[in-house]
């Protein structure tokens, strides 16, 4: 989603999350992070809001989560540890992970 608008027209028509792409290393669709904020608190309570995120470190991902105020962080190829160290630097953070298969 880039915008409150089409956020709304999301949850008009029955989605149950909606994603927000914050800065990527490549691929299209990258939204800037004042109007990910926007759509976060618009939505706040009414639909699961996904930020989209390649961050590293945990505390750079608890950062952007503090000020983006999404309710699900996905993150990109992380680490367990890397996961373990967010939940310990930002408690209760949501995660859905997101694993690329390179081979069999």
């Amino acid at each position: 989603m880039r915008n409150v608008a089409e956020a709304e027209l999301a949850l008009a028509h029955g989605a149950a999350a909606i994603g927000l792409v914050s800065r990527m290393p490549s691929g299209p669709g990258v939204v800037g992070e004042a109007a990910i904020a926007e759509v976060a608190r618009a939505m706040a309570g009414r639909i699961e809001t996904f930020l989209l995120t390649a961050e590293r470190p945990a505390e750079r991902i608890a950062d952007q989560v503090k000020r983006l105020q999404p309710s699900v962080v996905q993150l990109v190829d992380a680490p367990p540890d890397e996961i373990a160290r967010l939940r310990a630097v930002a408690p209760g953070v949501s995660t859905v992970s997101v694993v690329h298969v390179l081979g069999p």
